[in-house]
């Protein structure tokens, strides 16, 4: 029993050592720029030290035209970075579409880069606001339908994304009136089942 114990840990203490190896060359090996069709974001991607964390978390930087460039996450090979925040009671421009929100409307812009090796699907419910409370807030359907309706190039709802390609998506959530931005961060998936991180909710401009 003690022998067989005994080559049991090697056995783990082997997997470990290769684990990690494996784990260093797919971040060696991870594309490290991708670019937008239409010239708007620029991206990369770097491992970083994360103080919040036990493990070390990679970092992702966007250039977005206009403003400069912004940090944000990785997960699951998908770089999301938030560039726009706005609290709004109503959307939509549309009369047929306009919605007034029960509290107020936060809503999120963010650039998405898929350095994954196939196509992701980007939905509004890979991305959630969460407060210090513990509280969960999914995506609005009626504020997202506004949105959607007043620019259809903001879709975020079932959206395809090719590897490489770097897409703008807006979502807007319904949260109370005396809601404090400072206190939720955004919990965000790489595609439908990636793995979630979290993000401040504020714009992270890299100086």
């Amino acid at each position: 029993m003690k022998k067989a114990l005994k080559i049991g840990c090697l056995g783990v203490v082997a997997m470990f050592v290769f684990a990690m190896v494996v784990g260093f060359f797919t971040v060696l090996m991870m594309p490290h720029v991708a670019k937008q069709d239409g010239g708007a974001f620029s991206s990369s991607q770097q491992t970083s030290s994360s103080s919040s964390a036990k493990q070390k978390m990679e970092e992702y930087t966007c250039e977005v035209q206009g403003l400069g460039k912004v940090k944000g996450g990785v997960t699951s090979n998908v770089g999301v970075a938030i560039y726009k925040i706005e609290q709004v009671p109503s959307l939509g421009q549309n009369r047929f579409a306009h919605t007034e929100a029960q509290g107020k409307f936060v809503v999120v812009s963010m650039v998405v880069s898929n350095g994954q090796k196939d196509a992701i699907t980007v939905d509004a419910n890979s991305f959630k606001l969460k407060d210090d409370e513990g509280r969960e807030y999914s995506y609005s359907h009626e504020g997202q339908m506004a949105i959607s309706v007043d620019d259809k190039n903001q879709k975020a709802m079932l959206r395809k994304v090719n590897p490489g390609i770097v897409v703008g998506i807006t979502v807007a959530y319904d949260v109370p009136q005396d809601a404090d931005l400072s206190k939720m961060h955004l919990e965000a998936r790489g595609g439908i089942t990636g793995a979630p991180i979290q993000l401040p909710l504020t714009v992270q401009m890299v100086q």
